[in-house]
């Protein structure tokens, strides 16, 4: 023992082979297998302890206590754990840092820890994840632990258990699902690779709780998956049957159905299309009764065009359409806070007419519907406005980036809700047949600002194309002190020097006389576009 991590770990494995000796003597007088795995997990914590006891400091984990924080340094808290001889502590720091910032060390280091407490099988899919990553191949640490695990199981008794390839470890951590192949980045389900993207982090998933105790988090301004954001979701059940879908929603609903996937950029047109009908076209896609009832698709790929894997619908969730899933508990309608944050439009937008205006100019809430392969090009929300996600059925894989803050890449499942700030690039891929998502905008503390400036520079010039009425642009002016008002501390509401000057003064002439052309009840689903019916 000259403190070399080489002596620690030879005098450790002495103490492994010597406890799977005791096992296999005790296993031949058949002393049950409880008894055998606690002279095991006593040997191992005795060498791990003997190992750390040296230097050990005395109250680390009187200021540690916050296992969900992504911003904590982990893997050093689960040594100075191990050092205080807080192994459990120790065991849920490791956890972390594979949850936080997976890597081949830090799963490494965590099916080590497994395995050293005796829970072989989670120490197995552990170890199995580690060897996922870049270099595992090379890496003469991970092969050691790996063949030691190997020999500790057979001495125990246990079977290896399955290792699906690139799965998740467990509850705890969902995997990325994701390899190298030569060279290239190749992901787990994916119809449509993205072999030039490297892997990144896992987004963070935490509870409510732990959400609301992070400030860094606060208004999504870091991506975040909810874990228990659905819980009292009836989408989640009812939603399992399209008919129910249809009625809610109504057939008569005119949606955006992109029958040729949207994953490229130049294919943004949607076809207007009622929803009975794109429902029936997404069901075609991987079910043989409905092809038998509807043989030929009535989309066909253009003359010359490559067909797309992947078929997606976008049905505007107007305000009485959201009232109804509200009403019968598809959508919690005491959900958090943050998922019902549109108190402000009742206040400045007034009337009826105008909300749904907004509305469905602006795609505020959206139902998303696809098949197994659909998704989005890589784009950033027009509004700077904060997203969040609520996933009812199916995968969906999503990979989101930001400047100087990084990327992160998931797969989100039903039940879990994912939540993004503006300023946040995003592509995303369906894995299963079909995915449904509801997805509401939202106005926060964090982006008040940006999404006030965005609007009226859509109400001064027509920015993004929504064609917004006259009527609508005049209230929304009185929308941005509101937020201000409503958004500022104490401290910055007197001296606060933002003065938002009314849209009809900055504008054209030509841009003020088409907006007071058009109508409230002006938009695109109102028949005068073609409509598929």
């Amino acid at each position: 023992r000259e403190g070399s991590i080489l002596d620690r770990e030879h005098v450790l494995m002495r103490g492994v082979e010597g406890a799977a000796f005791i096992m296999n003597m005790l296993r031949r007088n058949k002393i049950p297998s409880l008894v055998v795995i606690s002279v095991l997990c006593s040997t191992l914590h005795s060498a791990q302890a003997a190992e750390l006891a040296e230097g050990t400091p005395s109250s680390f984990s009187s200021t540690y206590k916050n296992f969900d924080d992504p911003s904590i340094d982990h893997s050093n808290a689960a040594i100075q754990f191990q050092r205080e001889g807080k192994l459990e502590l120790a065991m849920r720091a490791f956890r972390a840092a594979a949850r936080f910032h997976p890597s081949l060390q830090t799963y490494m280091n965590l099916g080590v820890a497994l395995m050293r407490s005796g829970r072989l099988t989670e120490a197995a899919h552990a170890m199995h994840k580690a060897k996922t990553y870049d270099n595992a191949g090379t890496d003469p640490l991970l092969r050691d632990n790996w063949d030691k695990l190997l020999q500790l199981m057979k001495a125990a008794g246990v079977d290896l258990p399955k290792l699906t390839p690139l799965k998740g470890l467990d509850n705890e951590s969902k995997g990325k699902g994701t390899e190298e192949i030569n060279g290239r980045t190749h992901r787990e389900g994916l119809i449509h690779q993205h072999p030039s993207v490297p892997r990144a982090k896992e987004i963070p998933r935490m509870t409510w709780k732990t959400f609301e105790s992070l400030p860094q988090f606060s208004g999504f301004s870091m991506p975040v998956i909810i874990t228990d954001g659905m819980e009292n979701w009836q989408a989640l059940h009812t939603w399992k049957k399209f008919s129910h879908i249809v009625r809610t929603l109504g057939s008569d609903t005119v949606t955006d159905f992109y029958p040729h996937n949207l994953r490229d950029q130049r294919r943004q047109a949607p076809y207007l299309t009622l929803l009975g009908t794109a429902v029936l076209e997404i069901r075609r896609v991987y079910s043989k009764k409905v092809r038998e009832r509807l043989p030929t698709s009535r989309f066909q790929p253009a003359q010359g065009d490559v067909p797309t894997t992947g078929r997606y619908l976008h049905v505007q969730a107007a305000p009485r359409a959201w009232s109804e899933m509200e009403r019968i508990s598809d959508l919690s309608p005491t959900r958090h806070s943050l998922l019902q944050g549109d108190g402000w439009m009742r206040a400045c937008l007034q009337s009826e007419e105008l909300i749904e205006e907004f509305h469905l100019k602006t795609h505020w809430k959206v139902v998303l519907i696809g098949t197994k392969g659909a998704g989005m090009f890589n784009h950033t929300d027009s509004l700077q406005t904060s997203s969040w996600h609520a996933h009812v059925r199916g995968r969906k894989w999503w990979h989101i980036c930001a400047p100087e803050k990084g990327c992160y890449e998931d797969y989100v499942k039903p039940g879990e809700i994912l939540g993004y700030s503006n300023g946040w690039w995003h592509t995303t891929q369906n894995l299963k047949n079909p995915t449904i998502t509801v997805t509401g905008t939202i106005v926060t503390r964090e982006n008040h600002k940006q999404v006030a400036e965005m609007l009226q520079e859509e109400c001064v010039q027509d920015k993004f194309g929504f064609k917004f009425s006259a009527q609508l642009c005049d209230a929304l002016d009185s929308c941005y002190g509101a937020w201000e008002r409503a958004f500022s501390s104490d401290e910055t509401k007197e001296t606060r020097s933002t003065t938002w000057k009314g849209w009809r003064a900055r504008t054209s002439a030509e841009n003020l006389k088409a907006k007071e052309s058009w109508l409230p009840t002006d938009n695109m689903y109102d028949g005068r576009n073609f409509i598929t019916g």
